[in-house]
């Protein structure tokens, strides 16, 4: 390595182009185009130590972001881009920023870095906040293999030196601080760019294991199976596994192992996202399959899928002799025609609403709602008109005959339950002998089962009552009872979703369940992203709705379709179900309103008036806001309320993806 100025040498380092952009960060065209040397002369020079000393000298972190952002100019590491975002993205530059924070011994850890025999330091420098480096490094300057090329090096530095790195640096947009350190690194010769050998030896072993086969041989008929039977189940579900751009490439590059097989797959995974373009996929899968060297497999693809809650049953996997005289892709796609199609759906039961358009018969359902919105309110009306065969409301018809419900409430006491079903006479709402309500005594000694697990003596005694119940309908209120787990962690909600699913398919019942959701933020669409536990829980569910509440009234709530597997999405954001709590006749109840429009429910004036602001308005809120005026100096300024300055700083915080 080689760490001197030598200004007749040509090297990567004068060689490598990045773009820069000058300060306040809002501003995102580049100025022009940079050299790792020229970063180090920067670096190196007095011109931003002012600044620099400034922050280290800042405790309060948003500060610092707020010094930096207006202060400093920042710089694209891995490409050239005419604008900073993916969109304007002109070409790879073959380097990779990895980002050390809070680093606990600096010189520990810079010693370590430039003495690593199978990783060669480019560049190394302080970043502006002093307590951890930017380390530069040399990859493929192929946009493609970006992210693999980050995990790698990710898991390289976790299994070497114990050290996590910040997950934003896989992001090739992503930009970087000038900073000051007299004593910045470079290595003027060609440092060693990382290949195929290092991919290989350290990507991710979980992706590596879901391939599992005990013979170094690929054998491809088996393969396309297995990939078929998880894209089916991906179509069938309406399960988006790559939404994620660098998702998205990851699967794309492991499919590649089937050759031109897997452009089949690659397209009928990328239809399950709104971004979806036939012209876009089939030219990305070239760009794929021109850089494919065989080191990322199908296992990738396997993990992803298991990820987002897909079953792996391969062993179930019939192996089935291919037509010789037919390719893999045309065998596959006869098998699945449209005219096999809808002669299998002839044989299938016709479709029973329960709940409209929103819940059919047979499938397991989630709703999900803010605290305090009504969900228990709503789930026992909807259970109370079920088990008398009649519809909830007039647009949501019930076409099943009285069904006999089993009803878990975790949430109410026989108290809290008699004030919501009876009136200040003593009277009792008339609910059918359909509905069972049993009581859980958790102090049966059923639950001091050592042995196992408590989340799986509740489902076996959800089982045990299913046997004696005999329901057609089982409603749990809500998720979080089933575990002794925080429900919000995705693994644990998963694995509880998937133990209902067996108990739908084993007892071939209906399944609503009831979940939380965080704080929807105000003026905000419900999505699934807003489902307590990770979206992934709706790709394997068959239906979700959710409840909101108006911001101009909050005695008026609605009701969202978020996912239909079976029938068409009717009630949507342009025609949700406006409703109102009320108590009629000794029954708390949601009583119907009309149908309206989401957006118009969720926003107030002051919220609407902020969206209509022109560009240069928010601008000039940002712009305040890095001088480091208050709000209400802002405010003051601009003609705006407090609350409205604040909103749209908090929405610019939101946006930003640089470093700490």
């Amino acid at each position: 390595m080689q760490n001197e100025l030598n200004n007749n040498q040509e090297s990567f380092c004068k060689k490598a182009k990045m773009s820069l952009f000058t300060f306040p960060i809002t501003k995102t065209d580049s100025i022009t185009n940079i050299t790792p040397f020229d970063i180090l002369v920067k670096v190196k020079s007095t011109e931003f130590q002012p600044i620099v000393e400034k922050i280290h000298g800042i405790k309060n972190k948003e500060e610092r972001d707020g010094v930096k952002a207006l202060s400093l100019p920042s710089f694209t590491p891995s490409g050239l881009y005419s604008k900073r975002n993916q969109d304007n993205f002109i070409q790879h530059s073959g380097i990779l920023c990895v980002d050390f924070d809070n680093v606990s011994d600096l010189d520990d850890l810079k010693n370590k870095l430039l003495s690593d025999k199978e990783i060669e330091t480019l560049l190394l420098f302080l970043s502006p906040s002093g307590n951890g480096y930017k380390w530069f490094v040399r990859i493929p300057p192929n946009e493609l293999t970006h992210i693999l090329y980050f995990e790698a090096i990710e898991n390289y530095l976790k299994s070497n030196y114990h050290i996590e790195i910040d997950k934003s640096c896989k992001n090739i947009s992503r930009a970087c601080y000038l900073s000051f350190d007299p004593n910045a690194y470079l290595n003027f010769g060609n440092p060693k760019e990382l290949d195929s050998n290092f991919l290989s030896k350290w990507k991710s072993s979980l992706e590596k294991q879901e391939l599992n086969l005990e013979s170094n041989d690929f054998d491809k008929e088996l393969n396309l199976n297995r990939v078929k039977l998880i894209v089916d189940q991906i179509v069938l579900n309406q399960i988006n596994i790559a939404e994620d751009y660098e998702e998205w490439l990851k699967i794309g590059f492991s499919l590649c192992q089937l050759g031109e097989d897997g452009r089949f797959f690659f397209h009928e995974i990328s239809k399950q996202s709104g971004k979806y373009k036939r012209s876009e996929t089939d030219r990305k899968y070239d760009s794929i399959s021109e850089s494919y060297d065989g080191q990322i497999s199908l296992g990738t693809f396997f993990f992803i899928a298991k990820q987002n809650g897909i079953e792996l049953s391969f062993n179930k996997i019939k192996e089935v002799k291919l037509d010789e005289n037919k390719s893999n892709y045309e065998t596959l796609e006869s098998s699945s025609s449209i005219c096999d199609r809808l002669n299998n759906a002839k044989k299938l039961p016709k479709l029973t609403r329960l709940l409209g358009n929103i819940w059919c018969k047979g499938e397991i359902h989630i709703l999900f709602a803010d605290n305090g919105t009504g969900k228990s309110v709503w789930a026992t009306q909807i259970a109370d008109d079920l088990s008398k065969g009649r519809s909830t409301f007039e647009i949501l018809p019930n076409h099943a005959p009285p069904q006999r419900i089993l009803f878990y409430d975790f949430e109410l006491s026989d108290i809290q339950l008699l004030e919501r079903y009876s009136n200040e006479f003593g009277n009792t709402y008339p609910f059918h002998p359909n509905l069972i309500m049993p009581r859980w005594d958790f102090n049966d000694p059923f639950f001091f089962n050592k042995k196992e697990k408590f989340n799986k003596l509740i489902i076996k005694k959800i089982k045990r009552d299913i046997e004696i119940f005999k329901p057609d309908v089982l409603v749990i209120d809500n998720i979080t009872f089933l575990s002794t787990e925080a429900t919000q962690d995705a693994n644990v909600a998963l694995e509880l979703l998937r133990a209902l699913i067996d108990i739908k398919n084993e007892f071939k019942i209906s399944i609503l369940v009831l979940a939380h959701t965080p704080k929807i933020k105000p003026g905000f669409q419900i999505s699934n992203n807003d489902l307590a536990g990770s979206k992934h829980l709706s790709n394997l569910v068959d239906s979700v709705s959710a409840i909101g509440v108006s911001a101009t009234d909050k005695n008026i709530k609605y009701i969202k379709s978020i996912k239909c597997r079976s029938t068409q999405k009717e009630f949507d954001s342009k025609n949700v179900i406006m409703v109102k709590q009320e108590k009629v006749d000794c029954f708390l109840r949601f009583t119907y309103l009309g149908q309206g429009n989401e957006l118009q429910l969720i926003k107030d004036k002051s919220q609407i008036a902020e969206e209509e602001f022109e560009e240069d308005v928010k601008m000039q809120v940002i712009n305040l806001y890095l001088e480091q005026k208050s709000i209400r100096k802002i405010a003051e300024e601009t003609g705006l309320s407090k609350s409205k300055v604040d909103r749209i700083i908090q929405n610019y915080r939101l946006d930003q993806d640089f470093e700490s």
